[in-house]
């Protein structure tokens, strides 16, 4: 044997031993991507390095989790927040997370930002009841406040002014975002519906009208149809374009079951996140991130045989 050719033996043999990420499920089925032991993870946010952060508690209060490529490893990102909820990652790495508290509760309701290297300061102190949060075109984050139908601009200075005010009716609470950066329209679960509020704040439209339930989590898939998670009913419905909703995943059950989308189990799903051709759902009762694989978008990893012939080209 060569010395050279021994040199990439050795090299192909110690990539074989690198950890592959895990390929998805087959396309329509319900998988866990990635376990959070003890945790009830809640808000969904990708960078673009396919790394996942979670937002979520345990009992040791309020944190972010990193998951990541192919949901491993899982690490603690960030500690001593009360009860986040929203999570958004910048072009730049930063994490902003929605710190949401009832005002029943009396506690302390903030924007934290976390940078790529984990320094966690307070962006915004005092705003109530942060839900959701997306982050414009201009590079502002909008933000939905649970309990008062509206949605708040908030700037990277921390400077926070009205966007959309009085949206729905009184018992219409603001949740889960949507942003669409080709248009402007921001998307936004509105009690049991689902509104669509025009550049700038105004006008503000139905998309879906009722049906919904609470809709705690909201993304748009590659074909322009809308994915909402239903806490509640323990499942995820999708929207066409045409604002038509229907069911398309999740069995109703209490129960944690992986399996084909209308059978598994969705214990409470509370956010939904879509990411090149993968909807990831946090399922907190059950501790874990679900995924699943939609259909026409091939999402599996390469497999080690494929890697180590890329070695010899």
């Amino acid at each position: 044997m060569t010395p050279r050719v021994a040199v990439r033996l050795t090299f192909a043999l110690l990539f074989l031993t690198l950890p592959v990420p895990r390929a998805f499920g087959a396309a329509d089925d319900v998988t866990t991507y990635a376990t959070i032991t003890g945790a009830g993870p809640f808000g969904l946010a990708l960078d673009s390095n396919q790394n996942l952060f979670v937002a979520g508690t345990d009992g040791g209060g309020g944190k972010v989790w990193k998951v990541g490529p192919g949901g491993s490893p899982v690490t603690v990102f960030a500690t001593g927040m009360t009860e986040p909820h929203g999570v958004v990652v910048d072009a730049s790495g930063n994490v902003f997370v929605a710190d949401w508290a009832s005002p029943a509760n009396f506690l302390p309701t903030r924007i934290w930002k976390i940078t790529p290297a984990g320094v966690k300061t307070i962006l915004v102190g005092a705003i109530t009841s942060p839900y959701d949060m997306v982050i414009d075109n201009s590079g502002d984050l909008l933000v939905s406040e649970w309990g008062t139908q509206r949605v708040q601009r908030v700037t990277m200075a921390g400077v926070v002014s009205d966007y959309a005010t009085a949206i729905g009716g009184a018992s219409d609470e603001a949740s889960a975002l949507f942003y669409d950066s080709a248009t402007g329209n921001l998307y936004m679960g509105s009690g049991a519906s689902i509104r669509i509020i025009g550049p700038g704040g105004s006008p503000v439209s139905l998309f879906v009208n009722g049906g919904l339930g609470a809709v705690y989590g909201l993304d748009r898939g590659p074909n322009g149809e809308f994915y909402v998670a239903r806490y509640s009913s323990r499942n995820l419905y999708v929207v066409t374009p045409g604002g038509s909703a229907s069911l398309y995943a999740g069995s109703g059950s209490l129960n944690c079951a992986d399996g084909p989308r209308l059978s598994a189990g969705l214990s409470s799903p509370n956010s939904a996140r879509v990411h090149n051709g993968v909807l990831y759902i946090a399922d907190g009762p059950c501790h874990k991130i679900r995924s699943i694989n939609l259909p026409g978008v091939s999402a599996a990893a390469p497999s080690s045989w494929g890697r180590l012939k890329a070695i010899y080209r």
